[in-house]
């Protein structure tokens, strides 16, 4: 499951949460108002719903099109020179 709870003084990471949410790719928490039972709610239902998991990572496959990790790779190395 793809939960994210940013921390309320890094505005990066509200951002990148919201966008994220928006587009289905995870569920955003916002630690100033969500409780520990909105949490265990909301990891709950993923935890157990299939369905919702794939949606979310099919979500994210559409943010991130190719191989994602091998993609950053590749390009971190050709930036450095192939080091």
């Amino acid at each position: 499951p793809r939960v994210q709870v940013p921390h309320p003084s890094a505005p990066e990471q509200l951002a990148t949460a919201q966008r994220l949410s928006r587009r289905g790719a995870l569920v955003h928490l916002d630690l100033g108002t969500s409780s520990d039972a909105d949490a265990a709610a909301v990891l709950g239902s993923l935890m157990t719903d299939p369905t919702a998991r794939e949606a979310q990572i099919e979500a994210g496959k559409r943010i991130v099109p190719g191989s994602g990790v091998a993609d950053a790779a590749n390009i971190i190395l050709d930036r450095d020179g192939g080091a």
